[in-house]
């Protein structure tokens, strides 16, 4: 596989963040993206276009129902992890990620997670959309919800891959959970979309893992009849689990190589790619080199997936973005694990990240790696 690297944007000042791209009917591109201003702390969702295949790309605009919005109390909500989707059946487009709240210039912890000396509202953070509308406007923003989850605190679908399915419904996957537990769960619901509203009509199972924060930005695909799940952890690892319906999950089980080894992981996203007929893991691993590297999101990985065994092929492991000192700080490594993949045909995928400088005032990269076979 061949890869080859391109700068989309250079910002000193948190730039553009969380590109995430998808492909549009007429062969375009259409990517979502938002500046980053601190830790989980996201501007407005913005949208640009690309006609080259995402050689270029035009100047970023606002979706304003994926804006900022003030509810009181000194918080502000808006909507962070993003990813666009085109819904084939419906012919529309679709940018789905969830809320995040914000108070006095930085992350607003909602869901207690980081345990802040600052005491935050328990607000709750859910699922929401835009449906573009066709003529290049987006729809008011617009909640998913599922009766059964209507009192948890948390029942996000960030970051997520999902499984669009030939007769227009789509199997999100969610990380869910209570107040009073730091962990969330998983599972996926199975949805319809109408061309206007996203209606859950079904739930599966829900996988657990008492650790940490527990299970999160969960990632789908449909792979030779089977559905597969990489899910996040905080334990040391990643973690898959497969499904007949999508619906269903069988028992989690860590990412390991061919021969059983386990790989060590940190909190950090998993995504899929389907390329020449073959089923790809991306992801960031500690590889003894990257210790300098928070969570070691640094370089970030592509390997072969053995679908029957459920573990990565490692003579097929590649680097996609290199671990990159900064120019002008040689301790200061570029973080670039959160990223989306998306494949342009049966021989060529793109992969955008930013890359992100925290010791240098969240200095930032937009990049994008070309992958050919």
């Amino acid at each position: 596989m061949e890869i080859t690297v391109l700068t989309l944007n250079h910002d000193l000042n948190g730039g553009y963040f969380h590109p995430r791209a998808s492909v549009l009917p007429d062969g375009g591109l259409v990517m979502t993206l938002q500046s980053v201003g601190g830790s989980d702390y996201f501007g407005p969702v913005r949208i640009t276009y690309s006609r080259d295949e995402g050689n270029s790309w035009t100047k970023p605009c606002d979706i304003p129902a994926l804006g900022w919005k003030e509810i009181g109390d000194g918080v502000t909500e808006g909507v962070c992890d993003v990813i666009p989707d085109y819904h084939a059946v419906s012919g529309k487009a679709l940018a789905i990620g969830h809320n995040v709240y914000y108070r006095n210039g930085r992350f607003c912890d909602t869901l207690g997670d980081f345990r802040c000396r600052e005491a935050s509202p328990q607000l709750r953070r859910v699922g929401v959309y835009s449906v573009n509308t066709g003529d290049g406007r987006w729809s008011e923003r617009k909640p998913i919800c599922w009766e059964e989850f209507r009192e948890y605190n948390a029942f996000m679908c960030g970051c997520s891959q999902k499984v669009i399915l030939p007769d227009g419904r789509i199997i999100i996957p969610f990380s869910i959970g209570c107040a009073g537990r730091g962990d969330r769960s998983f599972c996926s619901l199975l949805c319809d979309f109408d061309g206007e509203e996203i209606k859950a009509l079904k739930r599966g199972n829900i996988l657990e893992l008492e650790f940490g924060r527990g299970l999160l930005e969960p990632s789908l695909v449909f792979y030779n009849g089977v559905f597969f799940a990489t899910l996040r952890a905080e334990d040391g690892h990643g973690y898959v689990s497969v499904s007949v319906d999508g619906l269903n999950w069988e028992p989690l089980r860590p990412w390991r190589w061919e021969d059983g080894s386990a790989l060590t992981m940190s909190t950090t996203q998993q995504h899929w790619l389907k390329l020449g007929g073959r089923l790809y893991l991306v992801y960031t691993r500690k590889n003894g080199e990257n210790d300098k590297i928070p969570r070691w999101r640094a370089p970030l990985f592509i390997a072969e997936v053995d679908t029957v065994n459920f573990c990565l092929k490692g003579d097929t492991e590649q680097i996609v973005f290199p671990m990159r000192p900064h120019p002008e700080n040689p301790d200061a490594y570029g973080m670039v694990g959160n990223f989306h993949t998306l494949a342009l045909s049966e021989t060529e995928a793109i992969v955008t990240t930013g890359e992100l400088y925290p010791q240098m005032e969240f200095e930032t990269n937009t990049l994008l790696a070309r992958l050919t076979l």
